[in-house]
C-alpha cells in the first residue's frame, strides 16, 4: 500500500503541475500550435507503445535478477534500433507524411520523434525494472520532475515565440527526463545490474525466449494505440 501511495502521489503532482501550467501555455501558444502538438503526440503515442516490442512486459517474468536485467538491456537496444529506423523514415518521408496528414508545417518538427521514442523505450524498460524491485518512490519522483521540466520547457520556449516548436520540443523533453532520471538512479543505487554488456547474440536470445511478447503483444498494442490516437 505504501508503494502504491507513493506512485499515486507522484502522479498527482505531475497532474497538478500540468493543470497549473495550462493557463500560461494557452496564452503563449495559439490553437493551431496546440493542434500541431496533438498530431505529434498522436504519432509518437502510437509508435511508443511498440518501440520496445513489448519486452517491458517480460521484465517481471524471469525469477533471477540477472535474467531480468538482460531483458531490460535488450529492450533498450531494441528501442534504440527502432528509433534509428524512425529517424531514417522521417528523413526520407517526413514531408510526405506531414502533407498526407494535412499539416505540412509539422515536417521539420518530426525530427523530435526519434529522440522521443528512444528515450521512451529506455524509460519503459527501466520503469518495469524499478517496479519489479519495488522502487516506486523513484518512479514517483522522476514523474514529478518530468512534469515540472516539460511545463518549464514549454513555458520558456513560449516566451521566445518559437510557436509549435516550443510545444513539441517541451513535450519531447518529457521522456528524456524520465529516462535520464531512472538511469541516474541506477547508477547511484544498487540497481546497476541492468547496465550489463549485452551482445547482439544476447539480444537475439532474449527475443527468442520472450518471442510471445513480440509476436502477440506488439500487434495487439499497435491496434489499440491506433484506435485511440489515429482520430486526432
Amino acid at each position: 500500500l505504501r508503494s502504491v501511495g507513493l506512485l499515486a502521489a507522484g502522479t498527482a503532482v505531475a497532474h497538478v503541475v500540468g493543470l497549473a501550467a495550462a493557463p500560461l501555455l494557452t496564452r503563449l501558444y495559439t490553437p493551431t500550435e496546440f493542434g500541431l502538438l496533438a498530431v505529434f503526440t498522436s504519432i509518437v503515442g502510437i509508435a511508443s507503445v511498440v518501440v520496445s516490442l513489448r519486452l517491458e512486459l517480460a521484465v517481471p517474468v524471469p525469477p533471477a535478477e540477472e535474467d531480468a536485467a538482460q531483458v531490460v538491456a535488450a529492450g533498450m537496444v531494441v528501442a534504440a534500433v527502432v528509433a534509428g529506423l524512425v529517424a531514417v523514415l522521417v528523413a526520407a518521408l517526413g514531408d510526405e507524411v506531414s502533407a498526407a496528414l494535412g499539416v505540412p508545417e509539422l515536417a521539420p518538427l518530426l525530427g523530435f520523434a526519434p529522440v522521443y521514442l528512444a528515450a521512451w523505450g529506455a524509460y519503459s524498460m527501466l520503469n518495469f525494472w524499478f517496479a519489479r524491485r519495488d522502487r516506486f518512490a523513484v518512479i514517483a519522483v522522476v514523474n514529478a520532475v518530468r512534469a515540472v521540466a516539460v511545463a518549464a520547457g514549454q513555458g520558456l520556449l513560449g516566451l521566445t515565440r518559437t510557436g509549435g516548436l516550443g510545444l513539441i520540443a517541451g513535450h519531447a523533453l518529457g521522456p528524456v527526463v524520465l529516462a535520464c532520471g531512472l538511469l541516474l538512479a541506477v547508477a547511484r543505487g544498487d540497481d546497476a545490474s541492468p547496465v550489463v554488456r549485452l551482445s547482439w547474440r544476447g539480444v537475439v536470445g532474449v527475443l527468442r525466449r520472450f518471442r510471445s511478447f513480440v509476436v502477440f503483444g506488439t500487434p495487439q498494442a499497435l491496434v489499440n494505440a491506433l484506435n485511440q490516437s489515429l482520430p486526432a
